[in-house]
C-alpha cells in the first residue's frame, strides 16, 4: 500500500503494489468497488494523509470538504500476494462539524479499531468500532471526557457554506447554538468545545445569517460586522 503523488498530483494517491524491489511500473490505483474508479486520486476533492493496513482491512485516514475523515475498505485474498477491495465505508457521524483519528493500534489480527471523536458540543471520546459494522448503532462508548454540569442535549450544532464576496468560493462554516423554545441563538466557532467565541449572534433567516452584536474569539479570528437599521428595524445586518 503506497501514498504517493507521483504525476505531481496536488494531494496524495492511493496505490497498491507487488512487495518487491523497483516495481514503480506495476503501481496501481486502489479502484471504488462500486464505480471502480480510483478512491483517491490525488486531487483536491479528497486528501489522503495516513494509511493503517489489518489482516482483513486497512484504515485510511485524511480529509474531504475540510473535514476530518475515516475510510474502512474490506479486503478479499485473491492469491498469495494479490487483495481485492471488496468494500469501501466511510465513517458518518451524527454531527457534520466534527474532528475525528485512529488511535495507535500495535495488534494485525483485529476486527475492531478505537477512534477518538469530538465535535463542537461532544466532548472527547473513545469509539470503539467494529471493522465488520462500522455503523454508528454498533458503536461503543468506551470512555468520554466528563465535563461537570453540560447538558448535551441542549445544544445543536451545523455545518453550512456561505459565498465569498466575488461569488465564486463557497466557505465552510460550522455553527453552535443553544436551543431555546423560542428561536434560536447560535454562535460562531473557530476552535474545540467547551470555549465560547461570540455572543449575541442570530442565525436562521431562510438560508442567510443575520448578527445582532459581534466579539473576538479567544482563539485569535474575529467576525466583523456592522449594525444596519436600515434593512431590518430590529437592528440586524447579514454578513
Amino acid at each position: 500500500w503506497i501514498a504517493s503523488n507521483v504525476g505531481g498530483t496536488p494531494n496524495l494517491q492511493l496505490l497498491v503494489a507487488p512487495a518487491k524491489a523497483n516495481c514503480e511500473e506495476e503501481w496501481t490505483p486502489v479502484l471504488n468497488p462500486e464505480t471502480q474508479q480510483p478512491l483517491f486520486d490525488g486531487t483536491y476533492e479528497c486528501a489522503l494523509e495516513e494509511i493503517t493496513t489489518f489482516s482483513n482491512h486497512v484504515v485510511v485516514e485524511g480529509r474531504q470538504g475540510g473535514i476530518p475523515r475515516i475510510w474502512v475498505l474490506s479486503l478479499e485474498k485473491e492469491n498469495e500476494h494479490q487483495v481485492l477491495v471488496t468494500k469501501s465505508e466511510r465513517l458518518e457521524f451524527t454531527e457534520e462539524a466534527h474532528d475525528v483519528g485512529l488511535a495507535e493500534h500495535y495488534e494485525f489480527n483485529v476486527d475492531k479499531i478505537v477512534v477518538g471523536y469530538t465535535s463542537l458540543i461532544t466532548p472527547t471520546q473513545g469509539l470503539e468500532i467494529s471493522l465488520n459494522d462500522p455503523s454508528e448503532s454498533s458503536r461503543t462508548v468506551l470512555k468520554q471526557r466528563a465535563v461537570p454540569g453540560y447538558d448535551k442535549n441542549m445544544y445543536g450544532c451545523e455545518r453550512t457554506t456561505v459565498k465569498s464576496r466575488d461569488g465564486t468560493t463557497d466557505i465552510p462554516v460550522s455553527l453552535v447554538y443553544k436551543k431555546r423554545r423560542h428561536g434560536t441563538c447560535q454562535e460562531w466557532r473557530t476552535g474545540q468545545y467547551p470555549r465560547v467565541c461570540l455572543r449575541s449572534i442570530w442565525f436562521q433567516r431562510g438560508s442567510r445569517i443575520h448578527v445582532h452584536h459581534c466579539a473576538a474569539s479567544q482563539s485569535g479570528y474575529h467576525l466583523c460586522c456592522r449594525p444596519c437599521s436600515r434593512r431590518r428595524g430590529n437592528g440586524s445586518t447579514v454578513v
